[in-house]
């Protein structure tokens, strides 16, 4: 009777295991799936294609650019008028808009404050 018990215990256990890594499985998929169908909606095109498109539009110009961990190229562009495009161009692939908006306001810096800056 006590060894029944027992190997009913752990049926349940391992029901209950099994049970959870079917959720975690499943919460897991679904998360990478979202983030497909994120990606998926990204605006990409041709670099050269998609400045000039942000120029005509928008009269956004490039004012600043670096480079990613990854070694993607970061661009900020944008227009007197206050709207802004921040891109990345993956190595040999495409130029995507990562994100854009409106009211940029471009902050002014001293070569001052810039050596103070980098030398602590």
């Amino acid at each position: 009777m006590l060894r029944m018990l027992k190997n009913s215990r752990r049926s349940t256990l391992y029901s209950t295991m099994a049970a959870f890594a079917v959720l975690v499985a499943g919460l897991a998929a679904s998360l990478a799936a979202s983030q497909v169908e994120a990606q998926t909606r990204m605006a990409c095109a041709e670099r050269a294609s998609l400045m000039d498109h942000l120029s005509k539009n928008y009269n956004e110009k490039p004012n600043a650019l670096g480079l990613d961990a990854r070694g993607n190229m970061v661009e900020l562009f944008n227009s007197s008028n206050g709207t802004w495009t921040i891109v990345v161009t993956i190595p040999g692939g495409p130029t995507c808009i990562l994100a854009s908006g409106q009211n940029w306001m471009q902050q002014e810096r001293s070569a001052k404050r810039d050596v103070e800056e980098r030398s602590s």
